[in-house]
Protein backbone atom coordinates (compact mmCIF):
# COMPACT_ATOMS: atom_id res chain seq x y z
CA UNK A 1 0.00 0.00 0.00
CA UNK A 2 3.11 2.63 0.75
CA UNK A 3 4.44 1.72 -2.57
CA UNK A 4 1.43 2.39 -4.66
CA UNK A 5 0.66 5.90 -2.37
CA UNK A 6 4.29 6.89 -3.10
CA UNK A 7 3.62 5.98 -6.85
CA UNK A 8 0.79 8.30 -6.85
CA UNK A 9 2.44 11.22 -5.50
CA UNK A 10 5.30 10.61 -8.03
CA UNK A 11 3.16 10.89 -10.61
CA UNK A 12 0.97 13.88 -9.42
CA UNK A 13 4.26 15.90 -9.02
CA UNK A 14 5.47 14.86 -12.59
CA UNK A 15 2.01 16.16 -13.79
CA UNK A 16 1.65 19.62 -11.67
CA UNK A 17 5.68 20.01 -13.26
CA UNK A 18 3.64 19.34 -16.35
CA UNK A 19 1.72 22.12 -16.89
CA UNK A 20 1.81 25.48 -17.86
CA UNK A 21 2.80 28.30 -15.19
CA UNK A 22 -0.55 30.16 -15.43
CA UNK A 23 -2.41 26.74 -14.16
CA UNK A 24 -0.29 26.50 -11.22
CA UNK A 25 -0.49 30.47 -10.28
CA UNK A 26 -4.11 30.79 -11.35
CA UNK A 27 -5.07 33.71 -9.32
CA UNK A 28 -2.70 35.98 -10.61
CA UNK A 29 -4.31 38.07 -13.78
CA UNK A 30 -2.61 40.25 -16.90
CA UNK A 31 -4.24 43.08 -18.23
CA UNK A 32 -2.87 45.01 -21.00
CA UNK A 33 -1.91 48.39 -20.87
CA UNK A 34 -1.65 50.23 -24.21
CA UNK A 35 0.11 53.26 -24.34
CA UNK A 36 -0.30 55.86 -26.82
CA UNK A 37 1.16 59.47 -27.74
CA UNK A 38 -0.73 62.61 -27.84
CA UNK A 39 -1.24 61.77 -31.41
CA UNK A 40 -2.77 58.42 -30.86
CA UNK A 41 0.10 56.66 -31.92
CA UNK A 42 1.03 53.31 -30.32
CA UNK A 43 4.48 53.44 -27.90
CA UNK A 44 4.26 49.85 -26.19
CA UNK A 45 1.82 47.59 -24.84
CA UNK A 46 2.97 45.90 -21.45
CA UNK A 47 1.17 43.13 -19.51
CA UNK A 48 0.69 44.76 -15.93
CA UNK A 49 -0.25 42.38 -12.18
CA UNK A 50 -4.21 42.62 -11.40
CA UNK A 51 -4.23 44.72 -8.96
CA UNK A 52 -0.65 46.76 -9.04
CA UNK A 53 0.28 49.86 -9.85
CA UNK A 54 1.29 51.11 -13.19
CA UNK A 55 3.63 53.49 -12.19
CA UNK A 56 5.32 51.15 -9.82
CA UNK A 57 5.61 48.48 -12.54
CA UNK A 58 7.38 51.17 -14.40
CA UNK A 59 9.55 51.82 -11.50
CA UNK A 60 10.55 48.26 -11.87
CA UNK A 61 11.27 48.56 -15.66
CA UNK A 62 12.71 51.38 -16.61
CA UNK A 63 13.53 49.75 -19.91
CA UNK A 64 9.58 50.09 -20.97
CA UNK A 65 10.19 53.99 -21.14
CA UNK A 66 13.52 53.80 -22.91
CA UNK A 67 11.98 52.36 -25.65
CA UNK A 68 9.99 55.50 -25.94
CA UNK A 69 12.18 57.70 -28.34
CA UNK A 70 11.50 61.00 -30.77
CA UNK A 71 13.94 62.21 -32.80
CA UNK A 72 17.19 62.06 -30.52
CA UNK A 73 15.88 62.50 -26.98
CA UNK A 74 14.84 60.46 -24.26
CA UNK A 75 11.42 61.02 -22.92
CA UNK A 76 9.81 60.84 -19.32
CA UNK A 77 5.93 60.05 -19.75
CA UNK A 78 3.23 61.31 -17.93
CA UNK A 79 0.50 58.62 -17.60
CA UNK A 80 -3.64 60.21 -18.04
CA UNK A 81 -6.21 57.90 -18.30
CA UNK A 82 -9.61 58.51 -20.11
CA UNK A 83 -12.47 59.24 -18.15
CA UNK A 84 -15.04 61.87 -19.07
CA UNK A 85 -11.65 63.99 -20.21
CA UNK A 86 -7.77 63.32 -19.31
CA UNK A 87 -7.21 62.42 -16.23
CA UNK A 88 -3.48 61.84 -14.53
CA UNK A 89 -2.62 58.57 -13.18
CA UNK A 90 -1.71 59.19 -9.84
CA UNK A 91 0.30 57.14 -7.44
CA UNK A 92 -2.91 55.05 -5.62
CA UNK A 93 -4.89 54.29 -8.79
CA UNK A 94 -4.78 50.05 -9.19
CA UNK A 95 -4.87 48.28 -12.65
CA UNK A 96 -8.50 46.48 -12.51
CA UNK A 97 -8.96 46.22 -16.50
CA UNK A 98 -7.11 46.15 -19.64
CA UNK A 99 -6.80 49.88 -20.43
CA UNK A 100 -5.17 52.49 -22.83
CA UNK A 101 -3.53 55.86 -21.03
CA UNK A 102 -2.36 58.64 -23.06
CA UNK A 103 1.48 59.71 -22.40
CA UNK A 104 1.94 63.70 -22.36
CA UNK A 105 5.73 64.15 -23.00
CA UNK A 106 8.20 66.18 -20.61
CA UNK A 107 11.70 66.14 -20.66
CA UNK A 108 13.97 64.10 -18.49
CA UNK A 109 15.37 66.15 -15.74
CA UNK A 110 18.86 64.67 -16.29
CA UNK A 111 18.63 66.74 -20.10
CA UNK A 112 18.26 70.27 -18.19
CA UNK A 113 21.67 72.10 -18.10
CA UNK A 114 21.68 74.75 -15.77
CA UNK A 115 23.87 77.82 -16.32
CA UNK A 116 26.12 79.11 -13.46
CA UNK A 117 27.54 83.00 -13.75
CA UNK A 118 30.94 82.08 -11.95
CA UNK A 119 31.51 83.74 -8.59
CA UNK A 120 34.46 85.48 -8.46
CA UNK A 121 36.92 86.43 -5.58
CA UNK A 122 35.79 88.92 -2.84
CA UNK A 123 32.36 88.87 -3.79
CA UNK A 124 29.04 89.12 -1.45
CA UNK A 125 27.46 85.77 -1.56
CA UNK A 126 24.10 85.92 -2.71
CA UNK A 127 21.66 84.83 -4.27
CA UNK A 128 23.61 82.99 -7.33
CA UNK A 129 22.91 83.84 -10.89
CA UNK A 130 22.13 80.03 -12.20
CA UNK A 131 18.96 78.49 -14.36
CA UNK A 132 17.94 76.37 -16.92
CA UNK A 133 19.52 76.85 -20.04
CA UNK A 134 17.14 77.89 -22.53
CA UNK A 135 14.26 78.73 -19.67
CA UNK A 136 12.83 75.83 -20.35
CA UNK A 137 9.36 76.23 -19.03
CA UNK A 138 8.44 72.92 -17.99
CA UNK A 139 10.23 73.75 -14.90
CA UNK A 140 10.39 76.02 -12.02
CA UNK A 141 14.12 76.68 -10.61
CA UNK A 142 14.19 78.74 -7.44
CA UNK A 143 15.80 78.35 -4.00
CA UNK A 144 19.29 78.63 -4.84
CA UNK A 145 21.51 79.31 -1.92
CA UNK A 146 25.46 79.33 -1.16
CA UNK A 147 26.64 77.23 1.80
CA UNK A 148 29.93 76.67 3.61
CA UNK A 149 29.85 73.22 3.70
CA UNK A 150 27.54 70.43 2.14
CA UNK A 151 25.33 70.15 5.25
CA UNK A 152 25.55 73.50 6.45
CA UNK A 153 21.85 74.32 8.33
CA UNK A 154 22.17 77.66 7.72
CA UNK A 155 23.18 79.49 4.13
CA UNK A 156 26.86 81.14 3.92
CA UNK A 157 26.40 85.32 2.93
CA UNK A 158 29.64 86.30 3.63
CA UNK A 159 32.45 87.57 0.80
CA UNK A 160 33.87 84.17 -1.09
CA UNK A 161 37.42 83.54 -0.21
CA UNK A 162 39.66 82.93 -2.90
CA UNK A 163 40.95 79.12 -3.16
CA UNK A 164 37.67 78.13 -1.08
CA UNK A 165 35.09 75.53 -1.82
CA UNK A 166 31.97 76.39 -1.27
CA UNK A 167 28.07 74.34 -2.23
CA UNK A 168 25.55 75.67 -3.93
CA UNK A 169 22.01 74.59 -2.74
CA UNK A 170 20.08 74.43 -5.56
CA UNK A 171 15.92 73.19 -5.75
CA UNK A 172 13.81 72.35 -8.97
CA UNK A 173 10.06 72.21 -9.11
CA UNK A 174 7.86 70.36 -12.14
CA UNK A 175 5.62 72.70 -13.23
CA UNK A 176 3.38 69.78 -13.62
CA UNK A 177 1.53 68.98 -10.30
CA UNK A 178 2.57 65.24 -10.29
CA UNK A 179 6.10 65.67 -9.24
CA UNK A 180 8.96 63.28 -10.75
CA UNK A 181 9.51 59.78 -11.92
CA UNK A 182 12.85 59.10 -10.13
CA UNK A 183 13.33 55.53 -10.88
CA UNK A 184 15.28 54.06 -7.88
CA UNK A 185 15.90 58.09 -6.98
CA UNK A 186 19.45 58.42 -8.62
CA UNK A 187 19.22 60.93 -11.78
CA UNK A 188 21.73 63.75 -12.58
CA UNK A 189 21.24 66.96 -13.42
CA UNK A 190 23.94 69.10 -15.30
CA UNK A 191 25.77 72.25 -14.15
CA UNK A 192 27.85 74.14 -16.83
CA UNK A 193 28.50 70.64 -18.28
CA UNK A 194 29.77 69.12 -15.01
CA UNK A 195 27.18 66.21 -13.50
CA UNK A 196 26.37 66.53 -10.08
CA UNK A 197 24.75 63.90 -8.32
CA UNK A 198 21.16 64.48 -6.38
CA UNK A 199 18.74 62.65 -4.44
CA UNK A 200 14.89 63.30 -4.51
CA UNK A 201 14.28 64.76 -1.15
CA UNK A 202 10.78 64.95 1.25
CA UNK A 203 11.07 68.69 1.31
CA UNK A 204 10.25 70.54 -0.84
CA UNK A 205 6.92 68.49 -1.69
CA UNK A 206 7.88 67.16 -5.32
CA UNK A 207 10.91 69.00 -5.67
CA UNK A 208 14.46 68.22 -6.05
CA UNK A 209 17.69 69.25 -4.21
CA UNK A 210 21.10 69.26 -4.94
CA UNK A 211 24.31 70.21 -3.68
CA UNK A 212 27.16 70.99 -6.38
CA UNK A 213 30.59 72.18 -5.39
CA UNK A 214 32.33 75.48 -6.20
CA UNK A 215 35.57 76.15 -5.85
CA UNK A 216 36.51 80.16 -5.74
CA UNK A 217 39.56 80.69 -8.42
CA UNK A 218 42.27 83.01 -8.30
CA UNK A 219 41.54 86.13 -10.89
CA UNK A 220 43.76 84.32 -13.75
CA UNK A 221 42.07 80.91 -13.24
CA UNK A 222 39.06 82.26 -13.33
CA UNK A 223 39.37 84.28 -16.20
CA UNK A 224 39.98 80.74 -18.37
CA UNK A 225 37.10 79.08 -15.92
CA UNK A 226 34.63 81.82 -17.98
CA UNK A 227 35.80 80.82 -21.10
CA UNK A 228 35.56 77.14 -20.38
CA UNK A 229 31.64 78.07 -19.28
CA UNK A 230 30.96 80.53 -21.86
CA UNK A 231 31.90 79.53 -24.90
CA UNK A 232 32.24 75.35 -24.35
CA UNK A 233 29.31 75.75 -21.73
CA UNK A 234 31.35 72.66 -19.64
CA UNK A 235 33.33 72.26 -16.74
CA UNK A 236 36.95 72.65 -17.29
CA UNK A 237 38.99 69.42 -17.99
CA UNK A 238 42.00 69.49 -15.42
CA UNK A 239 44.71 69.37 -18.19
CA UNK A 240 43.17 72.16 -20.46
CA UNK A 241 42.60 73.93 -17.35
CA UNK A 242 46.48 74.05 -16.10
CA UNK A 243 47.54 74.85 -19.49
CA UNK A 244 45.81 77.57 -20.23
CA UNK A 245 46.06 79.04 -16.68
CA UNK A 246 50.37 78.64 -16.81
CA UNK A 247 50.48 80.52 -19.88
CA UNK A 248 48.42 83.51 -18.82
CA UNK A 249 50.09 83.07 -15.64
CA UNK A 250 54.00 82.77 -17.24
CA UNK A 251 52.29 85.75 -20.02
CA UNK A 252 53.36 82.90 -22.89
CA UNK A 253 49.94 84.07 -24.01
CA UNK A 254 47.50 87.01 -24.00
CA UNK A 255 44.15 87.06 -23.63
CA UNK A 256 43.17 87.64 -26.81
CA UNK A 257 44.80 84.18 -28.05
CA UNK A 258 43.54 82.22 -25.27
CA UNK A 259 40.05 83.34 -26.04
CA UNK A 260 40.87 82.92 -29.57
CA UNK A 261 42.20 79.04 -28.88
CA UNK A 262 38.43 78.79 -27.56
CA UNK A 263 36.50 80.10 -30.13
CA UNK A 264 38.51 78.78 -32.63
CA UNK A 265 38.05 75.12 -31.04
CA UNK A 266 37.08 72.12 -32.73
CA UNK A 267 34.34 71.67 -29.82
CA UNK A 268 33.45 75.29 -30.64
CA UNK A 269 32.94 74.88 -33.88
CA UNK A 270 30.89 71.27 -33.87
CA UNK A 271 28.35 73.42 -32.06
CA UNK A 272 27.31 74.94 -35.58
CA UNK A 273 26.29 78.54 -34.82
CA UNK A 274 25.14 80.67 -36.90
CA UNK A 275 26.37 84.02 -37.54
CA UNK A 276 24.10 85.90 -35.40
CA UNK A 277 24.69 83.39 -32.30
CA UNK A 278 28.25 83.88 -33.36
CA UNK A 279 27.94 87.71 -32.98
CA UNK A 280 26.21 87.68 -29.73
CA UNK A 281 28.71 85.61 -27.90
CA UNK A 282 31.29 87.58 -29.02
CA UNK A 283 29.52 90.66 -26.85
CA UNK A 284 28.86 88.56 -23.40
CA UNK A 285 32.20 86.72 -23.85
CA UNK A 286 34.15 89.42 -25.03
CA UNK A 287 32.36 92.43 -23.85
CA UNK A 288 30.41 90.87 -20.73
CA UNK A 289 27.63 92.64 -21.91
CA UNK A 290 24.34 91.76 -24.58
CA UNK A 291 24.76 93.38 -27.68
CA UNK A 292 23.82 96.63 -28.98
CA UNK A 293 21.42 96.70 -32.02
CA UNK A 294 23.97 99.14 -33.75
CA UNK A 295 26.92 97.00 -33.00
CA UNK A 296 25.35 93.68 -34.10
CA UNK A 297 24.22 94.88 -37.56
CA UNK A 298 27.81 96.27 -38.26
CA UNK A 299 28.93 92.97 -37.30
CA UNK A 300 26.96 91.07 -39.03
CA UNK A 301 27.56 92.81 -42.40
CA UNK A 302 31.03 92.21 -41.98
CA UNK A 303 30.37 88.46 -42.25
CA UNK A 304 27.84 89.50 -45.04
CA UNK A 305 30.76 90.68 -47.14
CA UNK A 306 33.28 88.22 -46.89
CA UNK A 307 35.35 88.52 -43.71
CA UNK A 308 35.85 85.71 -41.57
CA UNK A 309 34.60 85.32 -38.04
CA UNK A 310 38.43 86.04 -36.87
CA UNK A 311 38.21 88.96 -38.07
CA UNK A 312 34.95 89.81 -35.78
CA UNK A 313 37.17 88.16 -33.33
CA UNK A 314 39.82 91.18 -33.31
CA UNK A 315 37.49 93.80 -33.85
CA UNK A 316 36.04 92.65 -30.32
CA UNK A 317 39.72 92.50 -29.08
CA UNK A 318 40.83 96.01 -29.73
CA UNK A 319 37.35 97.27 -28.21
CA UNK A 320 38.04 99.35 -24.65
CA UNK A 321 35.69 96.98 -22.86
CA UNK A 322 37.66 94.29 -23.71
CA UNK A 323 40.99 95.39 -22.24
CA UNK A 324 38.42 96.45 -19.18
CA UNK A 325 37.78 92.90 -19.09
CA UNK A 326 40.91 91.86 -19.16
CA UNK A 327 42.03 94.86 -16.56
CA UNK A 328 39.39 93.12 -14.21
CA UNK A 329 41.53 89.72 -14.14
CA UNK A 330 44.92 91.42 -14.19
CA UNK A 331 46.08 89.87 -17.97
CA UNK A 332 47.23 91.24 -21.03
CA UNK A 333 45.05 92.13 -23.87
CA UNK A 334 46.58 90.94 -26.70
CA UNK A 335 45.25 90.60 -30.11
CA UNK A 336 46.05 88.02 -32.60
CA UNK A 337 47.35 87.74 -36.46
CA UNK A 338 44.48 87.53 -39.90
CA UNK A 339 46.26 84.98 -41.44
CA UNK A 340 43.55 84.55 -44.63
CA UNK A 341 43.81 86.66 -47.66
CA UNK A 342 39.86 87.88 -47.12
CA UNK A 343 40.86 89.51 -44.38
CA UNK A 344 43.36 91.66 -45.47
CA UNK A 345 41.53 94.28 -47.24
CA UNK A 346 37.79 95.42 -46.19
CA UNK A 347 36.59 96.62 -49.60
CA UNK A 348 38.27 94.25 -51.78
CA UNK A 349 36.31 91.46 -50.16
CA UNK A 350 33.28 92.79 -49.92
CA UNK A 351 33.99 93.67 -53.92
CA UNK A 352 34.76 90.02 -54.51
CA UNK A 353 31.87 89.01 -52.22
CA UNK A 354 29.49 91.23 -54.26
CA UNK A 355 30.56 89.50 -57.70
CA UNK A 356 29.25 86.42 -56.09
CA UNK A 357 25.98 87.11 -55.42
CA UNK A 358 25.01 89.38 -58.44
CA UNK A 359 27.08 87.42 -61.00
CA UNK A 360 26.35 84.63 -59.62
CA UNK A 361 23.47 84.67 -57.51
CA UNK A 362 24.82 82.69 -54.85
CA UNK A 363 26.61 83.36 -51.72
CA UNK A 364 30.56 83.33 -51.70
CA UNK A 365 32.62 79.75 -51.29
CA UNK A 366 35.69 80.89 -48.76
CA UNK A 367 38.15 79.19 -50.47
CA UNK A 368 37.21 80.94 -54.15
CA UNK A 369 36.92 84.29 -52.10
CA UNK A 370 40.49 83.87 -50.80
CA UNK A 371 41.36 83.09 -54.33
CA UNK A 372 40.22 86.22 -56.16
CA UNK A 373 41.20 88.70 -52.90
CA UNK A 374 44.87 86.69 -52.85
CA UNK A 375 45.18 87.83 -56.93
CA UNK A 376 43.85 91.33 -56.49
CA UNK A 377 46.22 92.25 -53.42
CA UNK A 378 48.77 91.02 -55.10
CA UNK A 379 48.69 92.59 -58.25
CA UNK A 380 50.91 95.46 -59.51
CA UNK A 381 47.49 97.06 -60.69
CA UNK A 382 44.57 96.49 -58.02
CA UNK A 383 42.25 98.76 -60.39
CA UNK A 384 42.71 96.42 -63.57
CA UNK A 385 42.91 93.10 -62.05
CA UNK A 386 39.43 93.72 -60.14
CA UNK A 387 37.80 94.69 -63.58
CA UNK A 388 39.31 91.73 -64.87
CA UNK A 389 38.70 89.47 -61.77
CA UNK A 390 34.80 91.08 -62.16
CA UNK A 391 34.48 90.89 -66.13
CA UNK A 392 36.13 87.51 -67.64
CA UNK A 393 36.70 86.22 -63.69
CA UNK A 394 33.13 85.83 -62.87
CA UNK A 395 31.60 86.09 -66.57
CA UNK A 396 33.57 83.18 -68.39
CA UNK A 397 33.75 81.05 -65.57
CA UNK A 398 31.92 77.70 -65.99
CA UNK A 399 29.72 78.17 -63.77
CA UNK A 400 27.89 81.23 -64.99
CA UNK A 401 28.25 79.73 -68.82
CA UNK A 402 27.00 76.63 -68.05
CA UNK A 403 23.49 78.37 -66.95
CA UNK A 404 23.22 79.53 -70.41
CA UNK A 405 21.57 82.73 -69.57
CA UNK A 406 19.45 84.60 -72.24
CA UNK A 407 20.41 88.07 -74.02
CA UNK A 408 17.28 89.21 -71.91
CA UNK A 409 18.95 87.79 -68.51
CA UNK A 410 22.60 88.36 -69.11
CA UNK A 411 21.95 91.81 -69.57
CA UNK A 412 20.46 92.07 -66.63
CA UNK A 413 22.74 90.40 -64.56
CA UNK A 414 25.50 92.54 -66.20
CA UNK A 415 23.78 95.53 -64.67
CA UNK A 416 23.06 94.57 -61.66
CA UNK A 417 26.77 93.63 -61.26
CA UNK A 418 28.78 96.42 -62.92
CA UNK A 419 26.26 99.62 -62.00
CA UNK A 420 24.87 98.19 -58.51
CA UNK A 421 20.92 98.55 -60.03
CA UNK A 422 18.21 97.01 -62.05
CA UNK A 423 18.00 97.94 -65.66
CA UNK A 424 16.74 101.39 -67.00
CA UNK A 425 14.33 100.52 -70.57
CA UNK A 426 16.25 102.74 -72.45
CA UNK A 427 19.70 101.67 -72.21
CA UNK A 428 18.58 97.76 -71.63
CA UNK A 429 16.91 97.80 -74.88
CA UNK A 430 20.00 99.09 -76.61
CA UNK A 431 21.90 96.76 -75.09
CA UNK A 432 19.77 93.98 -76.85
CA UNK A 433 19.61 95.65 -79.91
CA UNK A 434 23.37 95.07 -80.17
CA UNK A 435 23.50 91.80 -79.35
CA UNK A 436 20.83 90.94 -81.63
CA UNK A 437 22.88 92.70 -84.06
CA UNK A 438 25.83 90.83 -83.78
CA UNK A 439 27.85 92.60 -80.79
CA UNK A 440 29.41 89.78 -78.86
CA UNK A 441 28.67 89.47 -75.15
CA UNK A 442 32.42 90.17 -74.43
CA UNK A 443 32.20 92.92 -76.53
CA UNK A 444 29.05 94.31 -74.08
CA UNK A 445 31.09 93.32 -71.09
CA UNK A 446 33.27 95.17 -71.69
CA UNK A 447 30.99 98.08 -71.91
CA UNK A 448 29.69 97.45 -68.43
CA UNK A 449 33.18 96.75 -66.87
CA UNK A 450 34.55 100.17 -68.18
CA UNK A 451 32.11 102.43 -67.61
CA UNK A 452 32.48 105.38 -65.37
CA UNK A 453 28.91 104.00 -63.61
CA UNK A 454 30.92 100.85 -62.65
CA UNK A 455 34.45 102.95 -61.59
CA UNK A 456 31.84 105.18 -59.04
CA UNK A 457 30.50 101.40 -57.73
CA UNK A 458 34.54 100.67 -57.24
CA UNK A 459 35.11 103.66 -55.35
CA UNK A 460 32.65 102.61 -52.67
CA UNK A 461 35.13 99.43 -52.28
CA UNK A 462 38.59 101.37 -51.95
CA UNK A 463 39.36 101.07 -55.94
CA UNK A 464 40.32 104.52 -57.71
CA UNK A 465 37.61 105.42 -59.96
CA UNK A 466 38.83 106.82 -63.26
CA UNK A 467 39.03 104.34 -66.05
CA UNK A 468 40.57 104.00 -69.52
CA UNK A 469 37.89 103.94 -72.17
CA UNK A 470 38.30 102.94 -75.82
CA UNK A 471 41.55 105.61 -75.23
CA UNK A 472 39.05 108.17 -74.09
CA UNK A 473 40.33 109.07 -69.87
CA UNK A 474 36.51 109.67 -68.09
CA UNK A 475 35.58 111.31 -65.29
CA UNK A 476 33.25 110.06 -62.49
CA UNK A 477 30.52 112.22 -63.44
CA UNK A 478 30.09 110.14 -67.04
CA UNK A 479 26.49 108.41 -67.40
CA UNK A 480 25.53 105.69 -69.17
CA UNK A 481 22.34 106.64 -71.40
CA UNK A 482 20.87 104.19 -73.84
CA UNK A 483 23.63 102.00 -74.25
CA UNK A 484 26.46 104.64 -74.67
CA UNK A 485 28.23 106.88 -72.28
CA UNK A 486 28.22 110.61 -72.05
CA UNK A 487 31.50 111.80 -70.51
CA UNK A 488 33.81 114.97 -70.33
CA UNK A 489 37.09 114.02 -71.35
CA UNK A 490 39.37 115.42 -68.01
CA UNK A 491 42.68 114.53 -67.04
CA UNK A 492 44.44 110.86 -66.40
CA UNK A 493 44.67 110.61 -62.61
CA UNK A 494 47.06 106.67 -62.42
CA UNK A 495 45.99 104.01 -60.22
Amino acid sequence: MRRIRNTFLALAVLFCMALPAETLHAETYYYTVTVLDTNDVTLMEIKVPEGSNLLAVLDQHPEYIDTITWGNTSWLPVFYVMDNGLKPYNTTSEVRNDMTVWAETVTRLESIPLRLTWPKAGEQAGIPTLSPAGNNPKYIASSYRWLASENAGVPYTGKFVEGQTYYLEMYLYPMEGYGFNTYGNRMKITVNGDLVKYKRETFPSDGVRAVYAVKIDDKIEAFVRRLYNMCLFREPDPSGFKTWSTKLKNKTATAAQTASGFLNSTEFKNRNFNDEDYVEICYLVLMNRAYDAGGKKTWMEALENGMSRSYVMKGFFGSTEFHKLCGQYGITPGTITLSEARDQNYGITSFIARCYTKALERKFDVPGLNNWCKKILNASNRKQTAIDTASTGFFHSPEFLNKHHSNEKYVTILYRTFLGREPDTGGYNNWLNKLKNGTSRDKVLEGFAYSPEFAKLMKTYGIPIRNDLQGGIYEENCKESSGTFDCHVGTAVSA
